[in-house]
């Protein structure tokens, strides 16, 4: 796991999935507590899911709704992509799934 990407400092991941991880993480300045969506390393190399990943981005970035977390900024480098979101205090879907199940 990162210590830190760009100016936030990793606090944890949140999860893994595919394609990516996602980090709950701090800003250093702002002390803004955010998650982080990063691809995986090897997905970075291939245009195709760069480009998608690129457009989730843009098209979260223009979504405005209660129950949708906002995209407050997105970092892209050679080898990767970080899409930074709001972080929302509560229970992973999979554990409200479980429960109702």
């Amino acid at each position: 796991m990162p210590k830190t990407i760009q100016s936030y400092e990793i606090i944890d991941l949140i999860g893994a999935g595919g394609m990516g991880v996602v980090y709950k993480a701090r800003h250093q300045l702002t002390n803004r507590v955010v998650a982080i969506k990063s691809l995986s390393n090897q997905y970075c190399l291939n245009e195709e899911i760069r480009r998608r990943f690129k457009n989730e981005a843009v098209i979260l970035s223009k979504l405005d709704h209660p129950n949708i977390v906002k995209v407050i900024d997105f970092f892209e480098l050679p080898d990767e992509l970080h899409l930074i979101m709001e972080y929302v205090e509560g229970r992973t879907l999979d554990k409200i799934i479980g429960q109702e199940i």
